[in-house]
Formats: C-alpha cells, sequence, structure tokens
C-alpha cells in the first residue's frame, strides 16, 4: 500500500479562531459544517456537535465513563466518503494513548479529527463521528484501498470504544493474548522475564552463548499475533545491546544454530510509540505484541 498524506493538524480543534474572514482553513471547517448540518438534519438524525466542525452521532450508549487523554484505548473503527459512502479503512483492534496521537497503519501523518472523536466517547459506546475536511485530509487526495480520496473531503468515522486500560492493565491484556497465541498454535514455551516467551524448535551447539554484549548473525521474520509479517532479513549482523529489550531477554543465553520463536510484548518491543518508517507511516503500530522467528547463525 503506497503512503499516502493526512494532514497534521496544529490548531486545537475546540478553539479554532472565526476572527479572521480570509482563513482558509476556518473557511473550509465552516462549509463543512454546514454541509454536515444540513445532511443530519435533512435525514432526521440526531447529531451532538463535540467540536467546531466534528459531529456524533450515537449508535450505541457506553458505560457512562468518560476516557482521559493519557488512558490506553481499543477501538473497533471504519473510515468512510461521505459524499460516497465508501468505505476505505477499517481496523478491527486499535490501541493508543489520546496525548500520543492517532495514527493509521501505512498512513503518514497525524488525523486529530479521529482523536477528538474518540475522546467525545465512553466505554461500550458506538458512534458515527462526521468529520470536517480539514481535521481528515484537508487539500491532500489520493488513493488508499483502492478508494480515492479527493481534496476537502469530508470523512465518517464508525468508532466502537471496546475498552479504556492503564499501563498494568494492558500488560496482563497482551500476556493473556500471548497465552492464547501460544496455546492455539499447540507449542510449548517457556516464561521468560518481562512477559516474554520462547518456543525452542532447535537447540544450538557449542560454546559460545549469547549475550547482552555479543553481535550476533541470523535469520530472522518478525510478524504480528495475527500472522502479518512485517519484516524478514537473512544473515543479518547486529550487537543485541542496540536491538529492542525483548530481543536481549528472548535470545540470551542462546548457542549457534538455535532455532527459536519468541514472543515479546509491547511494553519491551515498540511501547506506546510504535515505529514509524522512514517516508512517516507507521511500521509497527502502538501498542503491538510482537513474535520473531530467529535462527542464530554466529556469535562473537
Amino acid at each position: 500500500m503506497r503512503a499516502f498524506f493526512i494532514s497534521i493538524l496544529v490548531v486545537t480543534i475546540y478553539s479554532c479562531n472565526n476572527n479572521e474572514n480570509s482563513d482558509p482553513f476556518q473557511q473550509q471547517v465552516d462549509e463543512d459544517s454546514k454541509t454536515i448540518e444540513n445532511y443530519l438534519s435533512s435525514n432526521g438524525l440526531s447529531g451532538n456537535k463535540i467540536g467546531d466542525g466534528i459531529y456524533e452521532v450515537n449508535i450505541s450508549g457506553g458505560s457512562g465513563t468518560n476516557v482521559g487523554v493519557d488512558d490506553i484505548l481499543e477501538i473497533a473503527f471504519s473510515l468512510r466518503k461521505f459524499d460516497t459512502d465508501e468505505e476505505f479503512y477499517e481496523d478491527t483492534s486499535y490501541i493508543f494513548i489520546p496525548n500520543k496521537g492517532f495514527f493509521l497503519e501505512d498512513v503518514t501523518g497525524n488525523n486529530s479529527g479521529l482523536n477528538a472523536s474518540v475522546l467525545a466517547m465512553s466505554a461500550g459506546d458506538i458512534s458515527d463521528f462526521y468529520i470536517a475536511s480539514p481535521y481528515a485530509f484537508y487539500t491532500s487526495s489520493g488513493t488508499l484501498n483502492g478508494v480515492f480520496i479527493n481534496q476537502n473531503q469530508i470523512v465518517i468515522a464508525n468508532i466502537e470504544l471496546i475498552d479504556s486500560r492503564t499501563e498494568e492493565e494492558q500488560k496482563v491484556y497482551e500476556n493473556e493474548i500471548i497465552k492464547n497465541s501460544i496455546f492455539q498454535s499447540a507449542l510449548e514455551a517457556d516464561s521468560l522475564k518481562s512477559g516474554v516467551y520462547r518456543v525452542t524448535l532447535e537447540e544450538g551447539t557449542g560454546d559460545d552463548s549469547v549475550s547482552t554484549n555479543s553481535s550476533i548473525k541470523a535469520d530472522y521474520t518478525g510478524s504480528f499475533l495475527n500472522g502479518d509479517e512485517f519484516d524478514s532479513q537473512s544473515n543479518i549482523s547486529f550487537s543485541l545491546g542496540n536491538l529492542i529489550e525483548g530481543w536481549q531477554i528472548g535470545l540470551e543465553n542462546l548457542k549457534i544454530g538455535a532455532h527459536v520463536i519468541i514472543f515479546i510484548p509491547s511494553d519491551v518491543a515498540y511501547g506506546a510509540d510504535g515505529k514509524i518508517s522512514n517516508d512517516g507511516s507507521v511500521s509497527i503500530p502502538s501498542f503491538s505484541t510482537l513474535v520473531f522467528e530467529i535462527t542464530i547463525k554466529d556469535i562473537s
């Protein structure tokens, strides 16, 4: 999927200044707001204005407990075009911290409209949010998942707020899904520290063993728990101390020839920030639990 740019908005969406009538950003927000309000009215929909240019149509109410900007939130959401109702993006389990921003996988930029929408929800809510184009793609255009996104496209986001978790609750959650994945795969795994699990497919041999200070040559494949692969390398050399903590834990004491699968929770991987590619797109989303299949070729 080619990267598609979403404007990074530096304005605060709840307090846009409308004193300058020549401000093209605010003019577009005002125009989109009128379009959304007319649509909601003509279709008998009760829309709650949660911010300048953003309207919520609640489908199913939640617990009533509001979320905070530092909470760890899990949502399911889909995005569609306002004018054609074409769906162009979906994620059934996206986990993030609002204060760090809302990022779309393989799409560059930070969508402030989605972030603001989620902050208006409570756990269990399902809502449609009508988002003015300056808080989404604004003047950018291009094709995403086979759907052409035109400039100044109003976006409808269907969002379900699945859960709100603390940092410790997130660790427990990831530990459970790792154990369930191992169980479903009928694998036998050793529990290491910090929630890392290791499945040994083949024992190594020799006198040398991996330590944090080791330089290693290895083959590896990295994937998410759902099996989607994000990286694969052969005969790559690296210093283990420069890698994520989960690798240091998972490879410790292995010998040359060892073939293992390691399951790494996000707090010893890429955590709340995830990993951003050089083009600005998200290669590893926030709070991703990772799986690596690794063969140790050499140790020095």
